[in-house]
């Protein structure tokens, strides 16, 4: 043979070898996307009766031949006639080989622009960025390690299945950093959710969808566990992103295959990662203070607003976060009021608010209650002619929705002068303020060290001193804490909440709170007092004196604050004084 003969021979090989080891043929094994291989050749535009060897060209390939597997060799049917190609020999005339080497090529190009098709069509369904073949990869390890180590996972193998539920649950607190398990290290490899899909039967083996298979039970039986689990470790009422597929697939608008079943499964983890992963938690709680302080430098919304239906609104900004009020009623000696906070995103303008009884819940070791949380996309209007570098925001219309219920029942909010901003707050300072909960937040971190966070008390003595400090060890805490205290910095919202309820009989609770408020973890500080809550104590006399003096050496007094002045700085119209 020639040296082209050669060449040609070893392309039409690898060509060969290619379109038969295409992932095409995997979406088809797995019935990744379809329910039926009937449907998925429906798609595709092949007659239900054909196989992907026929797809692409009028040249068929295969790697057997009468039932036998062919090594290093593939056989090309072409107008009724076999030819046969190895990497160094083509069983073919002459004639014929560049003809094939054009059918190859057809063939890889089809299977190529298909496979696009397909994945483009499944992350659009699914509203998702993972690509096909990352999910096939994933799954077939993730099979494949299952086959090998599926003994280490319990003790008893022929309990494994009355235990599923127990292992998946240790699986996923390992993973998210909850309850880490050296047991379960070998697993870090695989992909977390199709290994609990394949433990609960929701997904079957790697290239097998045998008949008895159920798409619609699978998405029911991962909906519950994932349910329960959601109910057991989250702080809202229920997922936002479980809530949202769940309503998806009642509507019809998400197809339910095992692609969807994979996806929607990684994206309620990944937002019970979001909540719970220390790391997780201080990579968004930066990138929201990041995108809020972004929005506060170049917009000014802090002022007093009037809605579209005559109530009044005051917006006063505290660094980490907008401290938003609504104006209830007024009365002769008193005025009602509801508080939230309000953060928002420098590039999207969407408003993130929550209302403060809810998420005092929190403290009460309660769970947030989901509707009652918008995030609000929102349309800032600015007069034209103002070209100072923080713009000054005359009104906010509200565009859409993300959340179910919009709370404040507002469509606009236009700012008002500021004769009726001094009015309403000399009703403020005047009058009794009545809500059924509310809170004072101070930021009182003062150090850290690489053993030791120490955080300032509310009690204040005569000078504005902290009368005391929190020392947290980060070695010690145990829950939420344990081992998340050294991704704690100075970026942080750490200090402490005095929070008030107005109980039925119309008399008020307060009580008092150590919060790390990106962390989720609010601490009665009375249990800390009464050295109940393991890994933080309150500083004696010696060492709250030299945690004192650093205070004063490394801030220059900015924290010497009275009560009086705490409770001062908590006022919506502290701005206009």
């Amino acid at each position: 043979m020639s040296k082209n003969q050669v060449d040609l021979c070893q392309k039409l090989y690898e060509l060969c070898e290619t379109v038969m080891e295409h992932r095409l043929h995997d979406v088809e094994q797995c019935l990744l996307l379809h329910n039926s291989k009937s449907d998925f050749r429906k798609v595709i535009g092949l007659d239900i009766k054909t196989g992907l060897n026929a797809y692409g060209s009028e040249m068929n390939l295969y790697d057997s031949v009468d039932g036998y597997q062919l090594e290093n060799e593939y056989r090309l049917l072409l107008n009724g006639h076999n030819y046969f190609v190895t990497p160094s020999d083509i069983k073919a005339p002459k004639d014929k080989a560049d003809v094939l080497l054009k059918k190859a090529t057809d063939k890889l190009k089809a299977f190529d622009r298909t496979f696009s098709l397909l994945d483009k069509d499944a992350r659009k369904s699914a509203d998702s960025d993972v690509n096909l073949e990352e999910v096939l990869d994933k799954y077939k390890l993730t099979w494949l390690l299952y086959k090998m180590q599926k003994g280490s996972l319990t003790r008893s193998p022929r309990k494994f299945k009355d235990r599923t539920h127990e292992i998946c649950i240790r699986l996923i607190d390992h993973y998210l950093g909850i309850n880490e398990d050296e047991e379960l290290i070998i697993w870090d490899s695989a992909d977390i959710g199709i290994l609990i899909l394949i433990i609960l039967g929701a997904l079957p083996e790697y290239g097998k969808s045998p008949g008895s298979y159920s798409i619609k039970d699978s998405f029911s039986v991962m909906l519950q566990f994932i349910r329960d689990y959601h109910n057991k470790v989250s702080i809202t009422t229920e997922s936002y992103t479980l809530s949202t597929i769940h309503n998806q697939i009642e509507d019809g608008t998400l197809q339910m295959t095992k692609y969807s079943l994979i996806v929607s499964l990684h994206k309620i983890i990944d937002e019970l990662s979001s909540e719970l992963s220390p790391s997780s938690l201080t990579d968004i709680n930066d990138s929201l203070l990041f995108g809020h302080r972004q929005f506060c430098d170049a917009y000014d919304i802090q002022g007093v607003w009037e809605d579209d239906y005559g109530s009044y609104w005051s917006i006063r900004e505290t660094g980490d976060y907008c401290l938003m009020y609504k104006f209830l009623s007024f009365s002769q000696k008193s005025i009602e009021y509801t508080k939230f906070t309000l953060i928002a995103d420098y590039d999207s303008h969407i408003f993130n608010i929550r209302e403060a009884s809810n998420v005092m819940e929190l403290f009460k070791g309660n769970k947030i209650d989901i509707n009652r949380i918008d995030e609000l996309d929102v349309e800032l209007h600015v007069p034209v002619k103002c070209k100072a570098e923080k713009k000054v925001v005359e009104s906010i219309e509200l565009k859409s929705l993300k959340f179910r219920n919009n709370l404040f029942r507002f469509k606009k909010l236009t700012r008002v002068d500021n004769n009726k901003s001094q009015e309403l707050a000399k009703t403020w300072k005047n009058h009794e303020r009545v809500s059924a909960a509310d809170y004072t937040f101070f930021r009182s971190m003062v150090a850290i060290t690489p053993d030791y966070i120490y955080v300032g008390s509310y009690e204040r003595d005569e000078q504005g001193k902290h009368k005391f400090f929190y020392k947290m060890s980060k070695a010690d805490v145990e829950g939420k804490l344990d081992g998340s205290l050294y991704y704690v910095d100075f970026n942080q919202s750490v200090g402490i909440y005095k929070a008030i309820w107005k109980n039925t009989d119309n008399t008020y609770n307060i009580k008092y709170y150590l919060s790390i408020d990106s962390k989720a973890v609010y601490i009665d500080t009375e249990l800390i007092k009464r050295g109940e809550y393991k890994g933080i104590t309150v500083t004696k006399d010696k060492e709250t004196e030299i945690v004192q003096k650093f205070v004063e050496m490394d801030q220059s007094g900015n924290e010497n604050l009275t009560e009086k002045e705490i409770e001062e700085l908590s006022s919506p119209f502290y701005y206009l004084d």
